[in-house]
């Protein structure tokens, strides 16, 4: 069999060279550490699991934020069992969120999702004795299928389940691995099946970062690699950098820990540059910094020529557009084409992206993306994905950032720039579906907070207005020619994303719902001094249902 190798980045070296083993800590199932069992590594969980006859029914869960390593375990453990174990064992790597819908049974699910001949044309793949799968079912908080929030997410769960109960028979010795974020379990926990073995990877410890340090300074230098340590040590470096007993550090997650790595050796990372920076004002910064480092890295490649500011910029938008447009796109895959849309409005990236058409004779677009950590998407060719899903949530976030700061700009005669039916016609087109995601408002409040163009009285009143009008269902009830969640909808429909009138304008008002909440909760909270610094609270107090005690409550 072909040797799986899967590139870092554009790093000459391979994620293998680089992979660390993590820790893992035994869950109940209510979620809850276990504490009568020890934190375990996680392939020798895995491995003993899978050997252990008396675990047959077990479905095995593993769950972690962010970065933390969930997809990157599935790849290597996968080549491991196919380098080793092959054919005892037959490894499949199923990524949830290319299965658009739930078929009546597990067993269907599974044939839509694989894409080989043995099973489109052996009905008994899944009954010979002879032959044991090991599925790796990665990302269930990414499942896309259709019912997710009426209750295809507790049909899905039955549906693992039971398919490993009918695994004890000796005609089924299979064995299914889940992975997800822990916020998409929320919701659904009561709905959790018995025979979940659930555990939560943990962060790096001192002795998986020591690892780490020996392959990093294989890899690179040795002076490389203990300058990066002796930046982590310092006592100036923020805690939630490094870590501490209280606070769980970013260079203790995987992604996060390369990227810092990567920085500090291309000297774009500094000390300085964190001062004062703590919580998630430090992620948000490593990020920032993570960008820029990757334009100026990149840009000379790109177009064969050095950028003026005002072209990077331009590309900075698309890699914002092509946030929105994943997030949008509900995972971590969106095409090519609804990226092109959406930058028809945006004269200087066109301009950027069309002179280099006329030199490399090529797709620009498509060369942009793939210079920023972007590969081509499980959808085919003409669609992209980021490495990383944390990239396309902090991209989003910027973009909306961007059209929260032109809403409350005022132009000519104290007049806003973006009048009330382009405001409104952006927040359907912005929010019109599932996005504000805990991730992405943590990230878009941390952008804001730093943002000079922010006014978040001018934000308020404008949303609550809209809010005001959405509770009345006017946007819904208007003239079939002005109406803005058709128009969305009709957008989306028009790349294949399909989705449903009411669904695009319960978005939008839910959205705006929990930018009024948030906003309504900074004015109270200390983690936001200079965005709320010109606030006072008594004017952004947020009543969903109207003030108490007066006529407009209801």
């Amino acid at each position: 069999m072909r040797q799986a190798r899967w590139q870092v980045f554009n790093e000459p070296f391979t994620l293998q060279e680089l992979y660390v083993p993590l820790k893992a800590q035994p869950l109940d199932r209510n979620g809850d550490v276990d504490n009568t069992q020890s934190s375990i590594d996680l392939e020798t969980w895995a491995h003993h699991l899978l050997n252990n006859a008396s675990k047959q029914d077990q479905v095995f869960f593993v769950q972690a934020g962010p970065g933390r390593g969930k997809s990157v375990f599935c790849c290597i453990f996968a080549n491991k069992i196919r380098e080793q174990l092959c054919p005892v064992w037959i490894p499949i790597f199923i990524r949830l969120r290319d299965i658009p819908v739930l078929q009546k049974s597990f067993e269907d699910t599974l044939r839509g999702a694989i894409s080989a001949d043995f099973i489109k044309n052996d009905n008994g793949w899944l009954t010979d004795k002879n032959t044991r799968f090991l599925f790796f079912l990665d990302g269930f908080d990414e499942l896309l299928m259709e019912g997710r929030t009426s209750g295809g997410l507790e049909q899905f769960l039955r549906q693992v389940s039971q398919f490993q109960k009918d695994c004890i028979s000796p005609e089924m010795g299979h064995r299914v691995i889940v992975t997800g974020r822990p916020l998409a379990l929320q919701g659904v926990e009561r709905a959790l099946p018995q025979n979940l073995e659930r555990v939560k990877i943990l962060p790096m410890g001192e002795e998986e970062r020591a690892q780490w340090f020996e392959k990093w300074e294989t890899l690179t230098r040795k002076d490389t690699a203990q300058q990066f340590l002796d930046f982590l040590q310092n006592d100036q470096c923020p805690e939630r950098l490094k870590g501490s007993e209280n606070e769980i550090g970013l260079a203790q997650e995987p992604l996060l820990l390369y990227l810092l790595a990567a920085m500090h050796r291309d000297r774009k990372l500094n000390l300085e540059a964190f001062a004062g920076a703590e919580g998630s004002k430090a992620k948000v910064l490593i990020y920032q910094k993570s960008l820029d480092w990757v334009l100026t890295k990149q840009r000379p490649d790109l177009l064969n020529r050095d950028l003026t500011e005002l072209e990077t910029d331009a590309l900075y938008r698309v890699l914002t557009e092509a946030g929105l447009c994943v997030i949008q796109s509900g995972g971590e895959c969106a095409s090519i084409r609804m990226i092109e849309e959406r930058l028809k409005t945006d004269d200087e990236a066109k301009e950027l992206l069309e002179a280099a058409q006329a030199r490399l004779k090529e797709n620009p677009l498509r060369n942009a993306l793939a210079a920023f950590y972007l590969q081509a998407g499980r959808k085919g060719e003409g669609s992209v994905e980021f490495a990383h899903k944390s990239f396309s949530e902090f991209l989003c976030a910027e973009r909306i950032r961007q059209a929260i700061e032109d809403w409350t700009h005022k132009g000519r005669r104290n007049k806003f720039e973006v009048s009330d039916d382009q405001f409104h016609w952006q927040i359907y087109d912005l929010l019109g579906s599932p996005i504000l995601t805990e991730e992405i408002i943590e990230y878009l409040f941390e952008l804001l907070q730093s943002s000079k163009g922010f006014q978040p009285v001018v934000l308020f009143t404008r949303l609550h207005g809209f809010y005001l009008r959405w509770c009345d269902h006017e946007f819904m009830d208007c003239d079939p020619t002005q109406n803005l969640p058709q128009k969305k909808m009709l957008q989306l429909q028009g790349l294949e994303l399909l989705t449903k009138l009411r669904s695009v304008d319960i978005y939008a008002g839910l959205n705006v719902l929990i930018l009024l909440f948030k906003l309504h909760a900074a004015t109270q909270h200390p983690d936001y001094p200079n965005m709320l610094k010109d606030a006072p609270t008594a004017d952004i107090l947020f009543y969903p249902c109207g003030e108490p005690d007066t006529d407009e409550f209801e």
